[in-house]
């Protein structure tokens, strides 16, 4: 009986195009029942229970929860061992520490410290700190004692956790606040007039300033990234891009005009540069000291990095690819480091960097899906390119040092060629190494781009913004480059897989094909209506969308000359594809997955869910796959498609 049923769920695995592993779930992760229909998820944020970013997580439960809160105030708990969402609350969070077993602070940009169960964040205890104003910033003491506070007006106030009273005398005019883990030393930003302002450093019980140093305030009152370490130390991270780590000693006399130091004249123990070895400079974003102080992690705009500060001379760091990260914290045992990016959360192995667990697909809208015979799956978006198995498991991430315009997957799955303005470059997704390829145009800004039928020639297209005119191109690895203008203000293109041939759309009016390679002109078709909607080409199937306004969805075939379209109800067409026989998917609004059936009939595929972006068919046309703006994909099963001809 047991060899029966292995043979039954091979057979099954060969029907649906994929393979199912014995104790392995097929989604990739838990975000709810999957819709009718769907047989997997890939990307699905669990973490992303809000689309604000995230401003600070810490670890929280004796390290079996992260609690997370974003820039809406929303507090989000999750297991920190599977990245599962525990709970949420919307209580206005500003900040978050642990207390002792099973509950974590909160502090409130209404001015109350809240006790909440940090596994199902419901609020146990709740008290007011004293404050008139909103609180804008917050720091805890290690072991939460203490807790220092700065309110929107500039108010700066240190109180006793447990009494909710004020332990030393208020500040003014302070911007950011960090307590050291002792709460013995408090560093703030206090600003001046202008753009002037201040790092200090206070002795919290008598309000001696050991220490203080002038900045420039070029962002506002934002100013730089403050962070302590357990063993005297306090780093801090300019918009500059670079870190500087003092060390610090509380018990020392504090100097006699510690206003007269200036930058110049200032004395640090280290200073490092995330990103100088590769020719970038980013804003540092966050900080976090491993608790013996000797290991520092920044979090830059699209990177994380970690250096050893006992190490002798300049330390290469660790290059961590990711999006801007806003919080990092290091798990207890200093074995692993929790970042936070926009609204979720990847853990990192420290101090090799690599990823144990990410919680997020895509952090923005997916705009390519290629499905490869293998069963795998890439998807690509604004921030990178992620690779999935059959099963549905993240099996590669690279991110794309640029902003992304337009991008294409190879047909063998082994690369994707991006364009950033006029900048092409080259990914190899076996190795995640990332190569510029061609500057194409002055003043050229790219919005199509795909390989040719040989797969090494990458085509392009763009408009020109000093003639307005869409220009095309072409260009290999050795360097061969062809440049035309097509003569036509404005356009954008899709290749169809496998062919030469190209479909662009002029000015919203009608559809040339060419031939890729030479730009030649094979048809011209020239409808009376608007199609600015998604394109699809697919050997001889062409399938477009008219504009809203008209609400319909037309397939052209191209050897035979023939047209068909169904009438939508004026709804818009969000995401086109065709499949390998000529069946064309739609999205419409609300994330409805439909086939277009004979009669102009609608086949309804399922609900997505969201704002559906993409669309793509497996090369046996049994899945299709959409994908969203949130950065999630759904597979869907196609017992039996529709054709059109």
């Amino acid at each position: 009986m047991a060899s029966w049923l292995r043979r039954l769920v091979g057979a099954i695995a060969l029907m649906t195009g994929a393979a199912l592993v014995p104790g392995q779930p097929l989604r990739a992760n838990d975000e709810g029942p999957l819709p009718a229909g769907a047989r997997a998820r890939l990307g699905a944020a669990r973490t992303s229970t809000s689309s604000a970013r995230v401003v600070s997580v810490v670890v929280v439960d004796e390290g079996r929860t992260l609690a997370r809160h974003d820039a809406n105030g929303l507090l989000m708990l999750s297991d920190a061992a599977s990245g599962v969402d525990l709970a949420e609350a919307e209580v206005g969070a500003v900040a978050v520490a642990r207390r002792g077993a099973g509950e974590a602070l909160v502090v409130t940009s209404g001015g109350e410290l809240l006790v909440v169960d940090a596994r199902t964040a419901r609020v146990r205890e709740r008290s007011h700190l004293l404050v008139d104003a909103k609180v804008a910033r917050a720091s805890f003491s290690g072991d939460g004692r203490r807790v220092a506070v700065a309110t929107r007006a500039g108010q700066m106030q240190v109180f006793d956790v447990e009494r909710a009273r004020p332990v030393a005398a208020p500040q003014e005019r302070v911007g950011q606040v960090a307590l050291d883990p002792d709460g013995a030393l408090l560093a703030l930003l206090r600003w001046g007039d202008g753009q002037s302002g201040a790092i200090e450093v206070l002795d919290v019980e008598s309000g001696r300033v050991l220490r203080r140093r002038r900045c420039s305030l070029r962002g506002g009152r934002v100013g730089p990234t403050l962070a302590f370490s357990t063993t005297g130390r306090l780093a801090v991270g300019w918009r500059e891009g670079r870190v500087e780590v003092h060390r610090l000693d509380r018990h020392a006399e504090p100097p006699a005009e510690p206003e007269d130091q200036d930058a110049d004249g200032d004395r640090f123990e280290r200073e490092l540069t995330p990103g100088a070895g590769r020719g970038a400079i980013f804003e540092v974003t966050s900080l976090a000291f491993a608790r013996d102080g000797a290991r520092l992690v920044v979090g830059a705009e699209t990177a994380l990095w970690e250096w050893d500060l006992a190490a002798a001379g300049p330390a290469e760091p660790s290059w961590f690819a990711g999006a801007r990260a806003d919080a990092v914290v290091f798990a207890p045992g200093d074995a692993q480091v929790h970042a936070a990016w926009s609204a979720g959360v990847t853990t990192f192995e420290s101090p090799s960097g690599a990823e144990v667990r990410s919680e997020r697909g895509h952090a923005g809208t997916i705009g390519k899906i290629r499905r490869l015979p293998d069963g795998r799956t890439i998807t690509a978006a604004v921030d990178g390119v992620r690779v999935w198995d059959a099963g549905g498991r993240l099996v590669r991430r690279v991110t794309l040092p640029l902003t992304v315009f337009a991008l294409d997957v190879s047909a063998a799955g082994d690369r994707v060629v991006a364009a950033s303005g006029g900048d092409l470059v080259v990914c190899d997704l076996d190795t995640g190494e990332v190569r510029p390829l061609a500057t194409v145009r002055p003043n050229t800004h790219l919005n199509s781009v795909a390989f040719a039928k040989d797969d090494r020639t990458v085509l392009w297209g763009g408009s020109d913004g000093a003639t307005d005119a869409f220009w095309v191109g072409t260009h290999d690895p050795d360097g061969a480059r062809t440049t035309r203008s097509l003569g036509f203000v404005g356009g954008r293109f899709v290749a169809a897989p496998g062919s030469d041939r190209v479909a662009v759309i002029e000015n919203v009016e009608r559809v040339h094909v060419y031939d890729g390679p030479t730009w030649t002109r094979v048809r011209t078709l020239d409808p009376d209506w608007n199609c600015s909607g998604p394109l699809a080409f697919r050997g001889d199937w062409l399938a477009w969308a008219r504009g809203p306004s008209y609400g319909a969805a037309v397939l052209h075939r191209l050897d035979l000359g023939s047209e068909r379209s169904s009438r939508l109800d004026d709804l818009t067409v969000t995401a086109a594809a065709i499949g390998p026989d000529g069946t064309v998917a739609i999205a419409l609004p609300g994330g409805r997955v439909e086939i277009l059936g004979e009669r102009d009939a609608l086949v309804a595929v399922g609900d997505h869910g969201r704002s559906v972006s993409a669309l793509e068919f497996s090369p046996d046309g049994r899945l299709l796959i959409s994908g969203d703006h949130a950065g999630s994909c759904l597979v869907w099963n196609l017992k039996r498609a529709p054709r059109w001809f």
